[in-house]
């Protein structure tokens, strides 16, 4: 019996290895597989107006992934992640479109929380330039407009290091804080309007 476990547990604990290091990989590929749509999505938004030319945005990455345990399982592979995504040429509004002369009615871009809506997909609002800072200093900064920061009632901001933007009036905990980032929107200027949103600023 000892003889046997050690032939068959070397070969057990390689076979894991193995298993392991090829979920590992096809994790990495997911991840960054939605990494490459997401960006996609965006460069669509961002080429409307654009349309001459080649119609589609075209990405493709490649990366070499290596194993947990290069000896005992694959010592790399290479990932290729790709995503083709055509270029955004706005809404087919074939029913109440504009005031009903054939003209299409403006689309401007809104977020999921906020009040106001923008012409400007590149808006900083939009975008805001997310800043680190410890969090003591965060207590007593101040954002452009002068207003001090308070911790984000969402993600508690009761970290060491915390992220800031220029115009907001929270600290985040965490980047990825759904305070600090912005589903962006494009609708029609009207459906905007009755909504009780108002012109941006900046922007609008």
């Amino acid at each position: 019996m000892t003889v046997e476990a050690a032939i068959a547990l070397p070969l057990f604990l390689y076979a894991m290895i193995n298993l392991l290091s090829l979920i590992l990989l096809f994790r990495d590929f997911s991840l960054e597989e939605g990494k490459q749509h997401q960006l996609g999505r965006e460069l669509s938004l961002l080429a409307y107006g654009q349309e001459t030319g080649e119609p589609d945005i075209r990405l493709v990455k490649i990366t070499r992934a290596k194993a947990v345990v290069p000896i005992a399982a694959f010592p790399s592979a290479v990932l290729v992640n790709g995503c083709v995504m055509h270029k955004w040429i706005g809404y087919d509004l074939q029913e109440g479109a504009g005031s009903g002369n054939g003209e299409r009615e403006e689309l401007v871009y809104v977020t999921e929380s906020g009040t106001a809506w923008h012409r400007d997909r590149a808006c900083i609002y939009l975008n805001p330039s997310v800043q680190m800072m410890s969090g003591e200093q965060a207590k007593t900064a101040r954002n452009k407009n002068g207003r001090r920061y308070r911790a984000c009632e969402l993600c508690g901001g009761n970290s060491a290091v915390v992220y800031v933007t220029d115009s907001g009036e929270r600290y985040h905990s965490t980047v990825t804080c759904s305070g600090l980032k912005r589903t962006i929107n494009c609708i029609p200027l009207s459906e905007a309007v009755s909504s009780g949103r108002h012109a941006c600023p900046k922007c609008g």
